[in-house]
């Protein structure tokens, strides 16, 4: 089994994280979310249990570990790091949106929208 000290300095050295992030979220503009992302990846590694990870490294498929982890928290609505980061901007996003079509048109007071309301039958 490989100490962990070796793993990390490996990651750091290579910048395996910073690249699998990079890559995967390669559509994503927040680059807040981005550094988050990244920041989760480290504690991740930290936290994750050592003997799995020691044999991730020794196969060479560290690479394919880190990326699974990116996967599922990015792209799973029920991931801690949905509820913690993506969610927030989301629901502020769609206030946001709210607010402006209720300033535009003002159509999001009356329930109605477009031909459906009575006022605009024929």
């Amino acid at each position: 089994m490989i100490a962990r000290e070796e793993i990390v300095k490996y990651l750091l050295d290579t910048k395996l994280i910073e690249t699998c992030v990079k890559y995967r979220m390669n559509k994503c503009t927040n680059r807040d979310l981005k550094e988050e992302m990244i920041q989760d990846c480290w504690v991740w590694v930290l936290d994750y249990d050592l003997e799995k990870l020691s044999d991730a490294y020794e196969n060479k498929h560290l690479n394919a570990l880190i990326t699974r982890y990116i996967c599922n928290q990015w792209f799973s609505k029920t991931s801690e790091f949905y509820r913690k980061y993506r969610r927030p901007l989301a629901m502020a996003d769609g206030l946001e949106k709210i607010k402006n079509d209720e300033d535009n048109d003002g159509l999001r007071n009356t329930g109605y929208v477009g031909r459906h309301r009575p006022d605009l039958e024929d």
